[in-house]
C-alpha cells in the first residue's frame, strides 16, 4: 500500500467521522448495553477471510450509518448497540474514539482563548500565555504557532 498525501486526508477524514459519531452517540445519552452481534460477526468474519482489514472497516462505518439512521428515527436500543460494535470494533482497529464532551468545545470559544494567549504573549505575560495552553492541550487542543500566529486543531 503506497502512503501519501492523499491517503492521509482520506485516513484524517475517516477518523473524525468516528469522532463525530462518538461524541454524538455519548451526547444523545445511550445506554450501555451489549454490542451488535451481528456487526460483531461480520467484522469477524472479514478479517478471519485473509485479514481483510478493508471490509472490516467498511463494516464499521456501516455500523456507523445505521446507527446515525436510528439515532434519527429516535431507536436508542439499536443505536446503543450499534455504538457499542463501533466502539469494540475500532478498538480492535487500535483506535480510540474522542467522545468526551470536551472534544465538541465550539469554535468560537477556542478561538477566543488563542486570541486571548495572543495577547498575553504580546503584553508579556508569559505564565498567562502558558496557562491558556494547558487548558487548551487538556481540552484535546493542539496549538501550532508560527511566524504569521497560531493555528490550532484537534487532538
Amino acid at each position: 500500500m503506497e502512503i501519501g498525501p492523499a491517503t492521509l486526508t482520506t485516513a484524517t477524514t475517516a477518523l473524525e467521522r468516528l469522532d463525530g459519531f462518538a461524541r454524538r452517540a455519548a451526547a444523545a445519552g445511550l445506554p450501555h448495553v451489549d454490542a451488535d452481534a451481528g456487526t460483531v460477526d461480520r467484522f469477524r468474519e472479514a478479517m478471519d477471510d485473509d485479514l481483510g482489514t478493508a471490509a472490516a472497516v467498511a463494516i464499521v462505518f456501516d455500523a456507523v450509518r445505521d446507527a446515525n439512521r436510528a439515532l434519527d428515527a429516535g431507536d436508542t436500543g439499536t443505536a446503543a448497540a450499534l455504538s457499542a460494535a463501533v466502539t469494540e470494533l475500532a478498538g480492535v482497529l487500535g483506535l480510540r474514539l474522542v467522545a468526551d464532551s470536551t472534544a465538541g468545545d465550539d469554535d468560537a470559544e477556542v478561538d477566543e482563548l488563542v486570541e486571548a494567549r495572543a495577547a498575553a504573549k504580546e503584553a508579556g505575560n508569559y505564565a498567562e500565555a502558558d496557562r491558556i495552553r494547558d487548558e487548551l492541550t487538556a481540552r484535546g487542543i493542539v496549538l501550532e504557532d508560527s511566524p504569521t500566529g497560531t493555528t490550532w486543531r484537534r487532538a
